[in-house]
């Protein structure tokens, strides 16, 4: 009986792991097969038609509408915001017709094709936008804003 050793007594069993736990930022990296399809199939037709009809012609629409509907949907904003709102897409419609006169220069290519004219036109929309709320600020804080009593 002297070649008895005691054995270790044996772990207890460990309780069972549930679903892996997902944060809500994985959940938005994920996609569906159908999904990735869809985007293939669009981009093919897209790439399709420039080859049928010509990328200058496909720039052209683009920058036609950038110019034209964009400053459209901009004045409607300044038209029917209210408060700080219509302060900044009112400063925007100026910054916007400040780049008028480039319209043409835009399509020519002088500022370096469609992807600059459109970050042009973006930066006039900001820098318009927000010199015109913090002048409204500026000018809210000095009480220049209220009509006088006076009269």
């Amino acid at each position: 009986m002297d070649d008895f050793k005691p054995q270790p007594a044996a772990a207890p069993p460990k309780p069972p792991l549930g679903p892996p736990i997902r944060s809500a930022k994985s959940r938005k990296l994920q996609f569906s097969l159908r999904s990735m399809l869809i985007a293939t199939a669009a981009f093919a037709v897209v790439a399709a038609v420039v080859g049928l009809i010509g990328h200058d012609v496909v720039e052209l629409a683009t920058l036609l509408v950038i110019l034209c509907m964009l400053p459209v949907a901009v004045g409607t904003l300044a038209v029917y915001c209210r408060g700080e709102r219509r302060t900044f897409f009112g400063g925007a419609v100026a910054g916007l017709l400040l780049l008028l006169p480039f319209a043409d220069s835009a399509y020519r290519g002088w500022f370096g094709g469609l992807i600059p004219s459109i970050v042009l036109e973006v930066a006039a929309i900001a820098v318009g936008g927000f010199t015109a709320r913090y002048v409204r600020r500026f000018a809210a804080a000095r009480g220049w804003d209220r009509e006088s009593d006076a009269g």
